[in-house]
């Protein structure tokens, strides 16, 4: 904000959805981004850069091998996400990404 005396605002939804009768959770996530004050940087006033869809993947390891959660809550994850601009002008760039790994919440 500082440098170039503009503003960025992201909101988004996610809504997670458990499996039954498996030790498998799916989160589904969207997201906005609103940029504004970018005017001498760019030539556009402001508006809606890029969007963002998701879904994440996640195992718990704790019931697959069960274990107890005396030591924390291990899962595997794994997440997709597409990132798209909204108006050319603000310089978004779309893209498909993902990653995988090991999650401890303690």
């Amino acid at each position: 904000y500082d440098e170039f005396e503009g503003l960025y605002l992201e909101a988004g939804l996610r809504h997670s959805m458990p499996l039954e009768d498996t030790p498998i959770t799916l989160t589904a996530h969207a997201h906005v981004a609103y940029v504004s004050g970018l005017s001498e940087l760019y030539g556009a006033s402001g508006g809606f850069q890029h969007y963002e869809l998701g879904l994440t993947g996640e195992l718990s390891l704790n019931t697959l091998f069960n274990f107890s959660k005396r030591y924390g809550e291990w899962s595997f994850r794994g997440n997709v996400n597409y990132t798209g601009e909204i108006e050319e002008d603000l310089r978004a760039s779309s893209q498909l990404w993902g990653g995988a790994g090991i999650a401890l919440r303690y």
